[in-house]
């Protein structure tokens, strides 16, 4: 089951670390891209307890 915006603050996991899910954006656009190319991505980002902050697939993540 992947997270939603209901989920931000709450604690989730990828399957091997736990974190608190930060932000989830349905319609990232990668701002490197080149303007051609540039389409939508879902996006999740989560900061791992003692780790940095994490970018990843929202359907990657679970709600503990």
């Amino acid at each position: 089951m992947s997270v939603t915006r209901k989920d931000i603050g709450k604690r989730v996991t990828d399957g091997e670390r736990t974190g608190v899910l930060r932000d989830v954006d349905l319609k990232w656009m990668d701002p490197s891209s080149p303007t051609h190319a540039r389409r939508f991505l879902p996006q999740a980002w989560v900061k791992f307890d003692g780790q940095g902050e994490r970018q990843l697939h929202p359907s990657a993540i679970e709600r503990v």
